[in-house]
């Protein structure tokens, strides 16, 4: 099944609570009284199902009935405004476009085939305002097992309230174009482009995209320090982050290897600093194999030394002051 936007869940679960607690209703097809629960009233009938709320003579929901069938147009309403708006398939899967509104006002406005999100999907603020744009695509149609297709999220633009952007997250071509919001242009598929992401007011990241893959991430503290830096050039990827004063504590360094259907990183350099900036500890691979392990005292001085080669390693311990405590030899191969 396909993965939905949370928010657009939960605005469902609370309209399908409200339907659950719903009075009882009074429901006819073209002027015929009818009961949905009760499949001989409606046997053989076609039209559309119109059921009033029995207390306060609201309609609560409109559904298509064919040949004594439920499938088509639904509608359900709440206090006589529209909740949802969508269509079945004959297997009682959504099919086509389905609404979904609080209040009156449009919340989502989704996309469906065979009962799975397929295609662009829009969400929106009780405002009224764009909140997050999502495409899907199809990574398993129907088959002999199952009636419904797999889709899964390809990309995604979220905005938040003051409509400034939260997130992009991009596919390997354009996709997303609604209300001169688009991806080719925010994704990088006209030249690399670096957009800022805010939470609310505060600036939380800056996300340079080329082509639909992130070349490098700026993120920040809630005080403007920086938080993290990485950046992709040249099949190598780095890495550094930041205490809260501004100080680098972590420092990493990959290769990034083409695999089927991506990538992957092998890392290569791996640094710790302490708080005050000094380096601390330090590892080296080749190959995905670790080659060299050291450590630092506070003053400089080095503390340690690990050498690997094949099964065997030797190791260097020192003195603060920069002499030698301990040599020794071993291999990890156990006997």
């Amino acid at each position: 099944m396909t993965i939905r936007f949370r928010a657009g869940l939960t605005v469902l679960l609370i309209l399908m609570g409200k339907l659950a607690v719903a009075a009882p209703k009074d429901c006819d097809i073209n002027g015929k009284s009818v009961s949905p629960d009760n499949g001989s009233t409606t046997a053989g009938l076609t039209g559309i199902m119109r059921c009033i709320d029995r207390e306060s003579r609201q309609l609560v929901r409109e559904q298509e009935v064919q040949n004594g069938e439920f499938f088509g147009l639904e509608r359900f309403y709440d206090n006589g405004k529209l909740q949802r708006d969508f269509r079945t398939n004959a297997k009682g899967n959504k099919e086509g476009g389905a609404k979904t509104y609080l209040a009156g006002v449009l919340v989502a406005d989704e996309q469906y085939q065979s009962g799975s999100n397929l295609g662009l999907q829009k969400f929106f603020f009780e405002s009224g305002a764009l909140q997050r744009l999502t495409f899907y695509e199809v990574t398993k149609p129907i088959s002999p097992e199952s009636p419904f297709i797999e889709t899964r999220e390809q990309a995604s633009i979220t905005l938040n309230q003051n409509g400034k952007l939260r997130d992009v997250r991009c596919a390997k071509k354009p996709v997303i174009n609604f209300d001169k919001i688009n991806d080719q242009k925010l994704c990088g598929f006209q030249g690399e482009v670096q957009l800022e992401l805010y939470s609310g007011e505060r600036l939380e990241m800056r996300k340079s995209f080329l082509n639909g893959e992130v070349t490098a991430t700026l993120s920040y503290w809630d005080n403007g320090k920086i938080r993290s830096e990485t950046a992709t050039r040249d099949a190598r990827y780095t890495e550094n982050r930041f205490n809260q004063t501004g100080v680098k504590v972590k420092e990493i360094v990959s290769q990034v290897i083409a695999v089927q259907g991506g990538s992957r990183r092998t890392k290569e350099l791996e640094r710790d600093f302490h708080a005050s900036g000094t380096l601390v500890a330090e590892s080296r691979w080749v190959n995905e194999e670790l080659l060299q392990e050291k450590t630092w005292y506070l003053n400089g001085q080095p503390k340690s030394q690990l050498d690997y080669q094949g099964p065997t390693f030797t190791r260097n311990d020192f003195h603060d002051n920069g002499t030698l405590a301990f040599k020794g030899g071993y291999s990890k191969t156990r006997s």
